[in-house]
Order: structure tokens, then sequence, then C-alpha cells
């Protein structure tokens, strides 16, 4: 059940709205350091586009892409590291919400409410949604790349 509604949502809701191209223009843009062959694949999910091939679901309505407005507040809340929904897509719905407020947190990937400044950071904003403490920003590291030794 998990990957069958996880690849509808993708399949019609991702994937018919951006070409391959794009995907790629993008990537370059977020990820200049790497190299196209590893930009050129969706974050985690290479196999994606061939998925949906199969998978045959169709594609959503145009306005499921659309940005939300309203004039409520609204926190925007980015990883650095994240290759799904990373700083420009926070930014560009920001810009869309006249009372949002975009923050990036460096060194967080995808799920940033799993990481300890993005949690505190989504907790302050429900105590002060115009003004969240986004203190712990200048604390946050990346994590440790290891490579593990080989299991034997």
């Amino acid at each position: 059940m998990g990957w069958g509604l996880t690849l509808s949502v993708w399949c019609s809701e991702w994937v018919p709205f951006e070409s391959e191209d794009d995907q790629l223009r993008a990537a370059r843009q977020d990820f200049a350091a790497l190299p196209d062959s590893v930009r050129a694949q969706a974050p985690q999910l290479p196999f994606l586009r061939q998925a949906c091939s199969a998978w045959n679901v169709p594609k959503a309505a145009d306005w499921v892409r659309g940005v939300a407005d309203g004039t409520f507040p609204a926190l925007v809340l980015s990883g650095s590291y994240d290759g799904q929904t990373g700083p420009a897509s926070g930014q560009y719905v920001a810009q869309h919400l006249p009372h949002a407020i975009s923050v990036t947190v460096p060194g967080v990937a995808h799920g940033i409410y799993t990481d300890r400044c993005g949690a505190a950071i989504i907790a302050s904003f429900f105590n002060a949604p115009q003004q969240p403490d986004t203190s712990c920003i200048g604390s946050t590291q990346p994590p440790p790349y290891a490579v593990a030794p080989p299991l034997p």
C-alpha cells in the first residue's frame, strides 16, 4: 500500500509536469558542484520515470501544481541538502504567500522536522508565527561523512 500510494502521487503529480531536461536544469542550479551524471537522476529515485511508465496512472489536473495563496502565517522550512524539495522550492512557495517566513537550515536534508533545529523552529512558529526563533541555525552542522567497512 505504501509504495502504491507513493507511486500514484509521484507519477501523477510530479513526473508528468517536469521533463528530464527540466529536472537536469534545476539540478544544475541547486547542485552546481555535482557532475551531470549525478544531477540527471531524481535524488534517491533514479528508477522513477521507468516505474511511472509501468504504474500507468493518469496525469493530475493542472491546478494540483498551483501554489496556494492566502493571508495566513506560513512557515516554509527547507534543508540546504534537500534534494527533493530544496531551498529553491521553498523560496518559490514563500513568494506566493504574503505572510510566509522562509527558513533554510544548513546541512539538513529532506524531512527537516526530524532535525533538532528544524523541530525547534517549527515549535517556536506555533508560539510566535510572525517571528519564530531561528537562533539554532548558526549551530547546525552536516552529519559526518563516513564509509562503513564491509561486513564480514
